[in-house]
């Protein structure tokens, strides 16, 4: 079954077809129905952003949203709390619902065993730097009291490629 013609109607959900999947829309949309409906027909809960520039995983989506009933949903359906964003203004589920001021969701995805040491650092400093940018002292002090401060933590936030808006090696070597 090809989803995209099955079920995504372009025009009513404002999206071209290269930009997201099915599942990705109904996630971003916060359509319950469609999204379990998806799920029913074998729409993959971890399907990786379709785009490289500014795509997302249907998590990511939920989260920058701030659907806290969909994103807890969606962990339950064991997608993965630390995938990464697309390489081009993307956003991990953390980043973007920092980003955003979703105090609720920033704490549902650290509970959920969200990454923010080793692999994860990164991903956890630029969170707390969009959160600052964005004005959400909240989520900042959320994030900053999930565990200590390190000194590589800060190592991170002054490396001045923290939030370009192309994170791929290619991006980043350029600057």
């Amino acid at each position: 079954i090809d989803l995209h013609e099955t079920v995504l109607d372009e025009e009513q959900w404002n999206v071209e077809p290269w930009e997201r999947s099915p599942i990705q829309v109904a996630a971003e949309q916060g359509d319950i129905a469609l999204f379990e409906m998806l799920l029913r027909l074998g729409a993959d809960i971890n399907e990786p952003p379709i785009t490289n520039h500014g795509g997302l995983t249907a998590l990511q989506a939920a989260s920058i949203k701030g659907y806290f009933g969909l994103v807890s949903k969606i962990l339950d359906l064991h997608a993965d709390p630390n995938a990464p964003g697309a390489e081009i203004e993307g956003r991990t589920a953390l980043e973007g619902a920092a980003e955003h001021g979703r105090l609720d969701v920033v704490q549902l995805l650290l509970n959920s065993g969200v990454q923010t040491c080793g692999d994860g650092r990164r991903r956890y400093v630029r969170a707390i730097e969009f959160a600052r940018r964005e004005g959400h002292h909240a989520v900042v002090t959320l994030l900053k009291s999930h565990r200590p401060w390190t000194e590589a933590d800060q190592e991170v936030l002054e490396d001045k490629t923290l939030l370009y808006y192309n994170q791929s090696p290619e991006g980043i070597a350029k600057l």
